[in-house]
């Protein structure tokens, strides 16, 4: 009774293990893992490759602005919304779906900064 319940077990364990490594880039994809390797020694944050970031100091903020207003913004939503995004002042795919978690889009324009300030 015992050894048939360990061989199930092995089973079990083997058959999660499969179903694991066949849809690990369907998991990847739902966890967006940013890309950890960057080999160019660029101005951009790791794992930011591949985006060009402008320097952009008023709104609308979106994709690829990096500046102040975008530290500011990375700030309160940590703040207020608990996003435990890193603070950088680099508007990336992280900071993109955490205003999106958020519930303010893609974008963060004027409208959005005073339902996040208040």
């Amino acid at each position: 009774m015992k050894t048939q319940r360990n061989i199930i077990t092995v089973i079990v364990i083997v058959a999660i293990g499969i179903i694991l490594f066949k849809k690990r880039e369907w998991f990847k994809s739902k966890l967006v893992i940013p890309a950890t390797t960057n080999v160019n020694n660029s101005s951009q944050p790791s794992g930011k490759v591949g985006i060009s970031y402008k320097e952009k100091e008023k709104l609308p903020l979106y994709l690829g602005c990096k500046g102040s207003l975008v530290r500011l913004m990375q700030k309160s939503l940590n703040l207020k919304h608990s996003s435990m995004i890193q603070e950088d002042g680099y508007f990336g795919p992280l900071t993109e779906l955490a205003l999106i978690k958020a519930g303010y889009g893609k974008s963060f324009d004027s409208f959005d900064a005073y339902r996040l300030l208040n």
